[in-house]
């Protein structure tokens, strides 16, 4: 079968894509720079350059595909994030029926089923809807908060041993690790068996509180890692500083607000098939520690 993979560089992609190539599957990767996918093109995926918001090269590239992995790369320096999401959503749609593609995967998030107050996730749940519309065949892959969301938070955990988040330490929510998301869309993309709209959740192994994740990556790391939730004008300050800009950080402190409100769970409850192996504990000695004891 013939694959399509968007974002092959990122943490998902870059799972997603190898998962398919070891299956066997004829993978094209959609990429902007085909030297970072060079280790996939040298085991047999073929590489188109080009844009994810470009709809001609898009739809170009997706020519004969039986099935496509999309995931928006989010821009947090865009004026309107949500408007950003549609308008690339818009791309998926135009190749969709260009091409009469058979199965799409669409990377979506928990809590997507939410009419409002979950900030950046209400454009993914715009782009759910916009391609229920065109595709025969969607899965809606609704992951819980990912444990990368940590690696912007390596220098205070590197030096201080703390986390700090505008959000309280006992707020309970699901996480999990990147690499098991790819895994279970290269799995549903590998299996063409399947019709019609699904959702499927994905919850990391158990649900954790703030405090908890804080102490799983102490485990992780080596040393003591608290939590300390912070006002959200202080937060709102740490992220001008890494560039991002103020309409998606109005939307990420909704979506923190989202989160001690109880809206990022998902409806069906926890299964056997949402509940995913990697523990933020082997998160952190496998991603966390080596960035702070490189391996010699």
């Amino acid at each position: 079968m013939k694959v399509a993979v968007t974002t092959p560089t990122g943490n998902i992609g870059k799972v997603v894509a190898d998962e398919l190539v070891t299956a066997g599957a004829q993978v094209i990767l959609l990429a902007r720079n085909p030297d970072k996918v060079k280790a996939l093109t040298d085991r047999g995926a073929t590489v188109v350059q080009g844009s994810q918001e470009d709809r001609e090269y898009v739809v170009r590239a997706t020519r004969g595909v039986d099935a496509l992995f999309w995931l928006i790369p989010p821009d947090y320096s865009v004026p309107d994030l949500r408007a950003y999401y549609n308008r690339v959503g818009e791309v998926a749609v135009a190749a969709t029926q260009a091409n009469r593609i058979g199965h799409i995967v669409f990377l979506s998030s928990v809590g997507a089923h939410q009419e409002g107050g979950t900030g950046p996730i209400l454009g993914l749940r715009d782009v759910e809807q916009k391609l229920e519309r065109v595709a025969s065949h969607i899965t809606h892959l609704r992951p819980a908060a990912f444990f990368e969301n940590y690696l912007w938070q390596f220098e205070p955990i590197k030096h201080m041993g703390k986390v700090f988040l505008p959000v309280s330490g006992s707020t309970r929510v699901a996480m999990v690790a990147t690499q098991d998301i790819g895994r279970v869309a290269a799995k549903r993309l590998l299996d063409t068996t399947w019709t019609g709209r699904s959702v499927a959740n994905i919850l990391g192994p158990s649900d954790l509180s703030f405090d908890e994740a804080a102490a799983g990556i102490g485990r992780g790391i080596g040393k003591p890692v608290t939590h300390v939730q912070v006002p959200e004008d202080q937060a709102r300050q740490a992220m001008k500083q890494v560039g991002m800009g103020d309409d998606a950080i109005g939307l990420m402190l909704e979506l923190y607000r989202a989160m001690s409100g109880g809206l990022l769970k998902a409806p069906e409850g926890r299964t056997f098939e949402s509940t995913t192996p990697t523990t933020i504990e082997q998160f952190a000695r496998n991603v966390l520690k080596l960035m702070i004891v490189p391996v010699r």
